[in-house]
């Protein structure tokens, strides 16, 4: 699922859920797509330029939304994370 109501005035927030709208959890997520547990967002997350998993990330708070706001548009970022998926 895509959070993308304030895009892109804001990244958009990536999570996987089921049928019921449930989070799943990290284990359940295609291979190579879950980072792990966000430090920040207390959830599975993917590691991906573009969405708010990566932009808030303490690894990556010099790394701003502003320096790719405009850029990114959402389409490329949901095929990449797609290409992700299938590879």
């Amino acid at each position: 699922m895509l959070d993308a109501e304030k895009y892109d005035g804001e990244p958009v927030g990536v999570f996987l859920a089921d049928s019921e709208g449930l989070l799943l959890p990290g284990d359940e997520w295609p291979p190579g797509l879950c980072h792990g547990e966000h430090p920040v967002l207390h959830r599975p997350f993917v590691c991906v330029r573009g969405t708010i998993d990566y932009h808030v990330h303490p690894s990556h708070i010099e790394d701003s939304w502003d320096r790719y706001r405009g850029r990114i548009r959402l389409a490329g970022l949901v095929l990449h994370l797609l290409r992700r998926i299938t590879s």
